[in-house]
């Protein structure tokens, strides 16, 4: 019982060693299925010296650009995936068919290799994918660090 213990908390202390590490955190917006002139799916990709934004309707790209962001931003982001328990999960499936959702995804990365990484997906009242966690506090989040976020959806 207890090396059952002692090997579920170092997986624990390991996920969180883990994030220290992180490089890079990109999060992804989805839009639902809506005339172009109001689709505006984006990236926002965050590393410890810069936050870059693309913005995109059906794939053309509407905005593009970058700002500065410090280490100590860097590393409030990513205290806030740990704060809103962000983490690749099974796969939770819909129970009944859906379809013009949104969707959310993070990913955070140690140079080339993968953190965690998952989506959720937003659809008819119901939320599926394999991410964990609160994703539309981590999207309030990351997307304050954009100065004048919303400007940049118009």
């Amino acid at each position: 019982m207890l090396v059952v213990i002692s090997a579920t908390l170092n997986s624990c202390f390991m996920k969180k060693d883990a994030m220290k590490s992180v490089t890079e955190i990109i999060y992804n917006f989805g839009d639902s299925s809506v005339p172009p002139k109001y689709h505006r799916s984006f990236t926002i990709k965050a590393t410890d010296n810069s936050i870059s934004l693309q913005v995109d309707s059906y794939g053309e790209i509407l905005v593009d650009t970058a700002f500065s962001l410090t280490e100590e931003e860097f590393s409030k982001l990513i205290d806030n995936a740990k704060e809103c328990s962000l983490k690749s999960q099974s796969m939770k499936e819909i129970k009944e068919g859906c379809s013009g959702g949104t969707s959310k995804s993070v990913g955070a990365y140690k140079d080339d290799e993968t953190v965690f990484y998952g989506t959720c997906y937003k659809c008819g009242g119901q939320t599926y994918g394999d991410l964990s966690g609160d994703a539309d506090k981590f999207a309030k989040y990351i997307t304050s660090l954009i100065p004048e976020f919303s400007k940049f959806l118009d």
